[in-house]
C-alpha cells in the first residue's frame, strides 16, 4: 500500500471532522456510514468537477494544517481551518456527515485499509492534476 495514499486518506478522514467539530461544537458521535454511503460519496465527488476540485484542495489544505500544527502556528491553523470549512461546505452535507461518522476509524485497521481503497479513485484524480 502506498504510504502517501494512506496518509492522505487518513487526513481526509480525520482533519475535516476536527475542523467541522470545532466550528459547531461537539455534536456527539455521528452514526457510522455504510460502505454503500461512502461509495456513493466517492462517486459523487469523482463525477462533479467542482466537488473534485474542492476535495483535492482540501488535501492541500490538510497538508498545510499538518505543517502549521507541527510549528504550533495557531494563526495559520485558524486561517486554514476556515478554508477547510469552506471546502467542506462545497463538498456538501453528505461529505461532512460521512467524515464525522468515520472519526474513530483507525487508518491502520482493516476498515481503514478498506477506506483507502474506496477513496483511491478520487485521490488518483487529485494526483493527476
Amino acid at each position: 500500500m502506498n504510504i502517501k495514499l494512506a496518509l492522505a486518506a487518513s487526513l481526509f478522514v480525520a482533519i475535516p471532522v476536527a475542523v467541522y467539530a470545532q466550528q459547531i461544537g461537539s455534536p456527539g458521535q455521528a452514526p457510522k456510514p455504510t460502505m454503500a454511503d461512502i461509495k456513493k460519496l466517492v462517486q459523487t465527488i469523482n463525477s462533479d468537477k467542482a466537488k473534485l476540485g474542492a476535495y483535492c484542495e482540501m488535501g492541500k489544505v490538510m497538508e498545510q494544517m499538518e505543517r502549521a500544527g507541527q510549528r504550533r502556528d495557531t494563526n495559520a491553523l485558524k486561517t486554514l481551518s476556515a478554508k477547510a470549512n469552506g471546502l467542506a461546505q462545497q463538498l456538501g452535507p453528505d461529505y461532512t456527515r460521512i467524515m464525522d461518522g468515520l472519526n474513530d476509524v483507525d487508518p491502520n485497521s482493516v476498515e481503514g485499509k478498506q477506506l483507502d481503497t474506496l477513496f483511491a479513485p478520487i485521490l488518483g484524480q487529485c494526483n493527476k492534476g
